[in-house]
């Protein structure tokens, strides 16, 4: 989603730009100046200019940065931190919160936790999953309720043109934004919507039987339909 939105000529985001910052509450409105940003620091992330993957990313943002009208940052907890950011931008922050199945979140877990190459701990399968999942939901829940503005959209729904009207999905969350639809982002949405069938959609699960009974009992369903108005 990240890369879907940067693929708008009017907004730049980070990849986990300040992943080591939030959680001391030290992410503030100077560091997205470009100078700033594009200071690459191994105290604030691992992922910058200088990794492989993200080489062309950061070019492509850095040659538009000044031109955007929303600049932000990705990261995966940062419903954790919401708080200070609320504190730190107040009515200048905009705050988009997807949600994946949990099936397709438990298998992802489990292939973590399963590979000797990757750092991700072994005790954080599927369950795992599920604790970090549920937390998240009430996490944005009880932000919502306390006022804060926050988009909520289903990865599901945003990517799976088979079951879901994914154009108007993603016009919904760029209007949040306060921008229109463009060339450049529709082209980058209908890839993507591609690549999520052909590929994403069909990748074997790592979730086994008797996870998903786990999972269906631990999950809370309710919170995921109360958010999603559905």
């Amino acid at each position: 989603m990240t890369e879907l939105l940067s693929s708008h000529p009017d907004i730049s985001l980070g990849m986990e730009r300040f992943k080591f910052l939030y959680k001391k509450n030290q992410v503030k409105k100077k560091l997205f100046s470009k100078d700033e940003f594009f200071n690459f620091k191994d105290e604030q992330t691992t992922i910058n200019a200088s990794n492989g993957k993200y080489l062309d990313y950061y070019k492509q943002l850095s040659d538009k940065y000044t031109g955007s009208s929303i600049v932000g940052d990705k990261y995966p907890q940062l419903y954790k931190f919401w708080p200070s950011l609320f504190d730190e931008f107040g009515a200048e922050g905009k705050y988009i919160f997807i949600i994946r199945n949990i099936e397709d979140v438990a298998s992802s877990f489990n292939l973590r936790a399963q590979n000797p190459r990757d750092k991700w701990p072994e005790k954080n399968d599927y369950r795992k999953a599920v604790e970090i999942w549920n937390e998240s939901l009430m996490r944005a829940i009880k932000a919502k309720e306390a006022g804060a503005d926050i988009f909520v959209v289903s990865y599901e729904k945003l990517f799976d043109s088979s079951l879901h009207d994914t154009k108007n999905i993603l016009s919904n969350m760029i209007s949040y934004l306060g921008m229109d639809l463009n060339g450049s982002i529709l082209t980058c949405h209908k890839k993507m919507c591609s690549d999520y069938l052909n590929i994403i959609k069909s990748k074997a699960k790592t979730v086994h039987e008797g996870q998903m009974v786990y999972i269906n009992e631990h999950a809370d369903f309710q919170l995921l339909k109360k958010l999603l108005g559905s």
